[in-house]
């Protein structure tokens, strides 16, 4: 009887650990979905240069959380004159049962601008523990 009691401790315990992907991820259901930009207290972060050349491509990133059942997907660029809109993607498998791990995803992306001026570039994604959109916005010189 022990035996049983001690393995189904075990059980739960187990199933508590590998069930953390909803709840601290707050994922919405299997796919490609906006990534997580801003997690808890941790800071937003990107990388963006201050001064570009124009007609020259340039990178950029952006730090996602995922892990579990979340893994990294595509990076969505959009450029319009001197706007650039950067969406990183993550993909929930959609499976019940998930690890408790958590993982940094790296989304860089390649920008050019073809005039010269201030530029903006916006990172969209989503922000947890709120589940809502978030935008953050960095500024460039473009020479």
């Amino acid at each position: 009887m022990r035996i049983v009691n001690l393995q189904l401790v075990l059980v739960g315990v187990a199933t508590a650990a590998l069930c953390g992907c909803n709840g601290v991820l707050g994922v919405d259901g299997p796919g490609q979905q906006p990534g997580v930009i801003s997690f808890y207290s941790d800071p937003v972060v990107v990388e963006v240069p201050d001064t570009v050349t124009r007609g020259q491509p340039f990178a950029v990133s952006v730090r996602t959380y995922g892990g579990g059942c979340v893994s990294q997907g595509p990076t969505d660029v959009r450029v319009d004159d001197l706007r650039a809109t950067i969406t990183p993607f993550d993909i929930n498998s959609g499976h019940d049962v998930c690890t408790a791990d958590l993982r940094l995803f790296q989304h860089e992306a390649s920008i050019t601008f073809d005039r010269a001026g201030t530029a903006t570039v916006v990172f969209r994604g989503t922000r947890r523990p709120e589940d809502q959109p978030i935008a953050v916005e960095r500024t460039v010189v473009v020479r």
